[in-house]
């Protein structure tokens, strides 16, 4: 519209254009839409009406489009969401930790990175956007390109997610780069195309080479899928498996169950699970497991967060309310499925990411506590030290080295399967006054070093070291991938 305003602003056929557009993307139904294309085709053809008015038409079918459809409302909490950080409130209240900041591809990139994903490299980022500036110049109708380039050069702010929308714009830029050097300096049409023919393969080279290096493994590895594939035969399609929103969509195509997040709904709820996944009460864990479902189910939200349904009812107490949940006793509702925890060793790897949705006050947003986990893995075993990735060491007196800081070490637990698949774990109390622990899981050569409140969480004592309350939970696939618990109550 705005290119139409500028350069195609006497062209009458611009303004009918414009109502016609404007006018189907209306939310109404088909046969109303299919009325006005007829009585629009008559006005047009049939009607002589001054060009002034159809400009007056077209205007104000656009004003009632942004009012009505809410389409700058919604471009503007699009902006938003993809640059704020920390946390949210929703609608009761209550402050929730907003995940946009924690996906990979969502996160401010540098330049080189933002540079290379749109062009393969800094120097062909430089050609693309000097080659539009020349294009858009020569020819206006390219300026129709700016919205997709001014989305993709918010990558740099907003994540790799963007930068592809820039892509078809700053090739044919540099293309045309290309293309205007061999006309202006060069005079033969053979050296021309011997010209642009090899500037494009060198624009081309260093993105072929990055997708022949680009090796991503699977979501899932054989071994982890035949675990959802076990599940899928010990489970009904109504019932649900809660585990992190990453493994969301697998979780549904190789178990067949339901999950509360996933790929695409990743929002409040990410609380409820994250506060199941790494609570220090077990009770506390299949407590709200229970009850998020069941009413998740009941009041069939969809899409909708059931956070704010649970916490809602209680929101001037709800440390009251989640204390409430460590009680066995606590009054849950009628189990109409059976419900599934999905472990995976996987998510150690995240596993203080996802301590942050819960790791907060609700009423407040402030942190809880400070907690600490790092996953490493063994480089070299001498007489006195283990020395582990990232530059830790283990004195073997008892003492965690970080640089020049020395921790004493709470327990120190190894962990390794046995040939028939049985979990065997030794743990020995080196110093109780600290709350630092170590867990060296044997079979995958990884340690643990974690404090009080990571090892005591459900995740840990259920995936790393198979201790689960057996009034609550019981291990229904137990293997080095992945575990799978099924709630009792």
């Amino acid at each position: 519209v705005l290119y139409g305003v500028v350069f195609l602003r006497d062209d009458e056929n611009f303004y009918k254009a414009i109502l016609v557009f404007f006018f189907f993307f209306f939310k109404l139904m088909l046969a109303l839409k299919l009325v006005g294309l007829v009585i629009l085709y008559i006005l047009f053809s049939k009607i002589k009406i001054d060009k002034k008015y159809y400009k007056i038409l077209a205007f104000v079918l656009i004003g009632l489009f942004f009012i009505f459809s809410g389409g700058i409302g919604l471009i503007l909490s699009k902006l938003n969401w993809y640059t704020k950080t920390g946390t949210v409130t929703d609608t009761i209240g209550l402050h929730f930790f907003d995940v946009a900041q924690t996906i990979r591809e969502a996160g401010k990139i540098p330049f080189e990175i933002f540079a290379d994903r749109i062009l393969g490299s800094q120097i062909s980022f430089i050609l693309g956007l000097v080659g539009y500036v020349i294009l858009a110049y020569k020819k206006r109708e390219f300026l129709l390109f700016l919205p997709l380039i001014g989305i993709g050069f918010f990558a740099y702010i907003g994540g790799l997610r963007f930068t592809v929308y820039a892509i078809p714009a700053m090739a044919i830029g540099a293309v045309y780069l290309f293309y205007y050097i061999s006309e202006k300096f060069m005079q033969k049409d053979t050296i021309k195309y011997i010209f642009v023919g090899i500037a494009t393969t060198g624009l081309l080279l260093p993105n072929i080479l990055h997708i022949k290096n680009y090796l991503v493994p699977t979501v899932f590895t054989k071994d982890e899928v035949k675990v959802l594939d076990r599940l899928k035969h010990i489970s009904s399609t109504k019932d649900y498996t809660l585990t992190w929103w990453d493994y969301g969509y697998p979780i549904w195509y190789y178990s067949d169950t339901n999950t509360l997040i996933d790929g695409g709904k990743h929002h409040n709820d990410n609380y409820i699970i994250s506060k199941i996944l790494l609570s220090d009460s077990q009770t506390l864990s299949a407590n709200l497991a229970r009850v998020s479902v069941e009413e998740y189910v009941r009041l069939k939200l969809g899409y909708n967060s059931v956070a704010e349904k649970i916490f809602g009812k209680y929101k001037n107490d709800i440390n009251v309310f989640l204390e409430s949940l460590k009680d066995k006793n606590f009054k849950l509702p009628n189990k109409t499925r059976d419900i599934y925890l999905y472990l995976p060793n996987r998510m150690l790897n995240i596993l203080a990411t996802i301590s942050l949705f819960s790791n907060l006050d609700l009423t407040t947003g402030n942190k809880l506590k400070n907690i600490f986990f790092t996953k490493t893995r063994l480089v070299k075993d001498s007489s006195r030290y283990l020395f582990l990735q990232n530059g830790i060491k283990i004195d073997k007196s008892g003492m965690l080295i970080f640089g020049n800081k020395k921790v004493p070490i709470h327990r120190f637990v190894i962990t390794r399967y046995m040939p028939m698949g049985k979990l065997d774990t030794k743990e020995q109390i080196v110093n109780p006054n600290s709350n630092i622990n170590v867990i060296f899981m044997q079979n995958y050569n990884q340690f643990l070093i974690l404090d009080d409140n990571i090892f005591n969480s459900t995740f840990i004592q259920l995936f790393v070291l198979e201790n689960y309350d057996k009034d609550l939970f019981e291990p229904v696939i137990l293997t080095p991938y992945a575990k799978v618990y099924k709630l009792k109550r």
